[in-house]
Order: structure tokens, then C-alpha cells, then sequence
């Protein structure tokens, strides 16, 4: 129990404390489902052009040419005496999620006043409930009756030292899209363990959450298809009844939603784009899905900047987990469930041309995958520890800590690195910190500077995956795990401090200069006074 309130302890603090709000460099992934969030609260309606015109333009708009007969096209060239509207291009659930918070605010927010709605929607609809879901996450690893410190080990891994954290942050909606994946997954999880009903109630929640996955981030189609064959496998009559209607409600709304916009219930707003560049990278395949790329995979595993294995290597072992369950028939649906997600949810970002999701921290289309890695890598790691125990502790040590350094870091710095920075450890965040900037922090009301609290949850995080890794191995071998894991983080660290383009390349020192032109705090007066850079 203790362990717990100390985790939860470390990780509240962590996803609340930090504050990396920058609003100069107008992200498009939060900006336009603000607007949207902001057009229900106020009028009801979908379209967002009143509030490009409050709070100003930024991209990821879809523009729609209204036609004299209603009929809905994309805008072309100039406008041709057509009415046009515009609207978010995202799939729509965290900006309706986002609408109620919008709605209690007391006044008409101003132009002035969009960091402070930025905060706030992050707050209630994003940072609180992926601490829930956290909760909810380390309890669903503690059921696989792992070793001591394991199940902690990985959601230390999970919670802090990967993209995860990055994008629990942010106004966007992948960490709530893998949330809601994995919690319909463990709920019919929870159906198969137990054998017997668990009620109409959990059964609909299970269906909320599977077609929710697409009802945040349109990518996670596959999640949700998958998840609800796993449902008919599962489920008895009634309670699939009610798994069909908890799915049909975030269904009905995204499909609500497209035939507001964009005239059809089947039809995203990806065609319509406002960029003239963008629409035709959509317009290039299936919605820009032109083929399987093997350098795209290979970028997207162990790039140094978007590596899913690179930032979080504990998660190499999620496949070789589940892989393992196979084998036991009980098991087998759920396992092989996992395996389709992981495999269609990557196979198919391979095959876009927008595969690494511009400015981002890691590959933002594969954070869908995190929980269910990490569930994997815990079943791999107990099946290690069964015959070398010292091993599996090492492991834990050298990929919880490689992890620290490579995501945790970033994440709570400045969670928008530019494909430029192709090796942005040493390119970016290592000088930003010897400059000593820092991001904002609630802590700053108090004198607590940027680097008090960065820094102190750097060293608690890895403080923790210490403590945690070693309870694992035999007493008289810790020291093993102790030696020989720390060394083998630096290892897996070096390609992010070697190779890639020169410090002094034009294109890397224009987007260090960009950045640190939009390194400003926007935390009210007091706040931006105290020393928090």
C-alpha cells in the first residue's frame, strides 16, 4: 500500500507540477480542438472560424466550400462566392470532452486569456483523468502476479519514462485514445479471468471505451475493431447487447460531427484540410496511406528522435510477451487480441507519408501502444526472472533508467521536438538546460523554480526504478544489477548523443533558435515573476 501512495505520489506531482505551455509556437494538435471545445460552449455548433478570428489562425483546420444547394467541397484556390467554414480536422471526442470545463469558465475568454483556457482544458480533460487511468493501470499489472517491484518497474516505465507522459500534458488526444484501448482491453480481460457475468453495466463501459479509442484519435480504428470481436468472443447475449450500445454512443457523436462538417457520417475532414500541401499529402493513397515503408518501421522502433525502443527500451519485450501467452489456451484470445492491435496499429503508420507526426516527442500515432507494451513487457520480464532473476532485475534497471533520460526529461521540458533535431537530447534539451531554461511550474507561486522540480522528478523517477528493479533479484546479486544496468543505459543513451546532423548545421541552430524564442512562461504574473527559468 505504501508503495502505491508513493508512486501515486511521484506521478501526480509529475503530471501536475510541470507546466511546458508554450503558446508562441501556436500548436495546431491542441489549438484546433480548443477552438472546437470553445465553439460548443458558446454556440452549439461545430464550426470554429469565430475563434480564428479571436484567438487567431493555426493549421489543422479542415476549410469547407458551402455550396448555394448545401452540397459540401473542399476549398480550392481562391474562393469562388461560396460561403466558407471551417472546422477541426481531429477526430472529435477530447474537444466535446473538452466543452463542459470551457463552459464553467465565468467570463467570454479573450485573446489574452488562451493560455489560461489551454491549462485548464489540459487539467480536466487530459492531466486528471490519465492519473485515474494510471491508478486503474498499475492495478491491472499488480493482478499478473509478477515479483516484487516488477508491475512497478513497467508502469514506471509507462507512466513516466516514455511519450506518455509528453502527451498527458498536452491538450491532445493519443494518451486518452491508449487509455481508453487498454481499459475496454482489461475489462474483457476481467470477463475472461473470472468465467462468469460481470454485469451489463461494466459490459457497457467496455464498449465506451473500445469505440472511444476512435472516438479520440481516428488511427485507433483498429483497436476498436479489434476489441469488439474480443466482445462477441466473450461476451453472453445481454451483456453484448449492452457492449453494442455503450459503443454506439461516441460512435453516433463522431458520426454527428462528419455530417455537420463535412456532409457524410463516413467521411473525415482530412480531405478537406485547409493547406493546400497537407490536402494533397491526404489525397495521396487511403488518407495518405500510400505503402509499407521497412525505413519508416525501422525509424519508428530505434530512431534516436521518434524510436518507440529507443526512448522507452523497456517495451521491446511487449511482443515477445504476449507471444508467450499464446501458448496458454485460456489465454489465447486476449494475447492474440493484443498481438492484432500492436501489429495493425503499427503496420498501418508505416505506410503513411506523414508517419512521424511533426513536432512531437517520439512517434505521437504509436502511443496507442504504451499500455499494451507495457503489459506485454511485464509478462516477458516474469517469465525471465522464473530462470534468471539477476538478469531480469538488470534489464529493469538499464531500460527504467535509459528511459528517465530519454522521455522523462523531454517530456517535461519541451514536448515539441521538429523533425530537424534528429538527435534532440544533445541538440536541444542538454543546452537548454545548461542555459537554464526551464519550463513553467505551479511550483513558481512559491519560489520552487523550473529546475527544483524537473530535476527533482528525474531523480525520483530513477531513485524509484532503482528500488523497485532490485527488489526483484537474489540479495547477495543485487550488486550485479546495480553495476551492470546503469552502464548499459549510458550504452543504449549513446546514439542519442553521437552521429545525426552537426550541432552547428543551419537547420538545426534555426530550430534551436525557434524555440527558444517561444521559451516564455504564460502562468499568471506572479508565477511568470518568480524564477522559474
Amino acid at each position: 500500500m505504501r508503495a502505491a501512495l508513493g508512486l501515486g505520489l511521484l506521478v501526480s506531482l509529475a503530471y501536475t507540477l510541470v507546466v511546458p505551455l508554450y503558446p508562441a509556437i501556436n500548436n495546431p494538435n491542441e489549438n484546433v480542438r480548443l477552438y472546437m471545445s470553445a465553439a460548443l460552449a458558446e454556440r452549439g455548433a461545430y464550426e470554429i472560424t469565430p475563434y480564428r478570428h479571436r484567438w487567431g489562425w493555426t493549421n489543422d483546420a479542415a476549410c469547407v466550400e458551402v455550396a448555394a444547394d448545401g452540397s459540401r467541397s473542399a476549398c480550392v484556390g481562391p474562393g469562388r462566392g461560396a460561403e466558407r467554414e471551417y472546422f477541426s480536422v481531429k477526430a472529435p471526442g477530447l474537444s466535446l470532452a473538452g466543452a463542459l470545463p470551457y463552459a464553467a469558465l465565468l467570463e467570454q475568454p479573450g485573446r489574452d486569456a488562451l493560455p489560461r483556457v489551454a491549462w485548464l482544458l489540459r487539467l480536466c480533460c487530459v492531466i486528471l483523468p490519465m492519473l485515474i487511468f494510471l491508478a486503474f493501470y498499475l492495478r491491472v499489472l499488480r493482478r499478473e502476479d509478477a515479483p516484487a517491484g516488477m508491475a512497478e518497474v513497467v508502469f514506471l516505465a509507462v507512466a513516466l519514462g516514455s511519450p506518455f507522459l509528453g502527451y498527458s500534458l498536452l491538450f491532445v488526444s493519443h494518451a486518452p485514445s491508449a487509455a481508453a484501448a487498454f481499459g475496454a482491453f482489461a475489462l474483457l480481460d476481467a470477463r475472461r479471468r473470472r468465467g462468469e457475468s460481470l454485469g451489463v453495466g461494466r459490459a457497457a463501459a467496455a464498449g465506451l471505451l473500445a469505440a472511444g479509442a476512435s472516438f479520440f484519435e481516428y488511427p485507433a480504428f483498429f483497436a476498436s475493431l479489434a476489441l469488439s470481436l474480443l466482445a462477441i468472443r466473450f461476451y453472453r447475449r445481454g451483456e453484448l447487447v449492452a457492449f453494442l450500445l455503450g459503443a454506439a454512443v461516441p460512435t453516433a457523436l463522431t458520426m454527428h460531427f462528419q455530417a455537420r462538417a463535412f456532409g457524410s457520417p463516413f467521411l473525415p475532414g482530412h480531405r478537406f484540410v485547409e493547406s493546400d500541401f497537407l490536402r494533397a499529402r491526404h489525397e495521396q493513397g487511403f488518407f495518405g496511406a500510400e505503402g509499407f515503408s521497412l525505413q519508416t518501421a525501422g525509424e519508428l522502433l530505434v530512431h534516436p528522435r521518434i524510436g518507440l525502443f529507443a526512448l522507452t527500451p523497456l517495451l521491446a519485450l511487449g511482443v515477445a510477451g504476449y507471444a508467450l501467452r499464446l501458448r496458454d489456451r485460456a489465454h489465447r484470445p486476449t494475447a492474440a487480441t493484443a498481438l492484432f492491435i500492436l501489429a495493425a496499429s503499427f503496420l498501418s503508420v508505416c505506410t503513411l507519408n506523414n508517419y512521424d507526426g511533426g513536432w512531437s516527442i517520439g512517434a505521437r500515432y504509436l502511443v496507442l501502444l504504451l499500455p499494451f507494451l507495457g503489459h506485454g513487457s511485464l509478462i516477458a520480464l516474469r517469465t525471465v526472472s522464473a530462470r534468471a532473476p539477476t538478469l531480469a532485475s538488470t534489464l529493469m534497471v538499464a531500460a527504467g533508467l535509459a528511459g528517465v533520460v530519454a522521455s522523462t526529461a523531454p517530456s517535461l521540458i519541451y514536448p515539441h521536438v521538429p523533425p530537424e533535431l534528429d538527435r534532440p537530447l544533445r541538440q536541444l534539451f542538454l543546452p537548454l538546460m545548461s542555459e537554464g531554461r526551464w519550463p513553467p511550474t505551479l511550483g513558481a507561486w512559491f519560489g520552487a523554480s523550473g529546475a527544483f522540480a524537473v530535476l527533482g522528478i528525474l531523480a525520483a523517477a530513477a531513485v524509484a526504478t532503482l528500488a523497485f528493479a532490485l527488489r526483484s533479484a537474489p540479495r547477495p546479486r543485487r550488486w550485479i544489477a546495480l553495476t551492470l544496468g546503469p552502464l548499459l543505459a549510458c550504452l543504449w543513451l549513446t546514439p542519442q548523443l553521437l552521429g545525426g546532423r552537426a550541432d552547428d548545421d543551419p537547420e538545426v541552430l534555426r530550430a534551436g533558435e525557434l524555440i527558444r524564442d517561444t521559451f516564455t512562461s504564460s502562468l499568471p504574473a506572479r508565477a511568470r515573476d518568480a524564477p522559474s527559468r
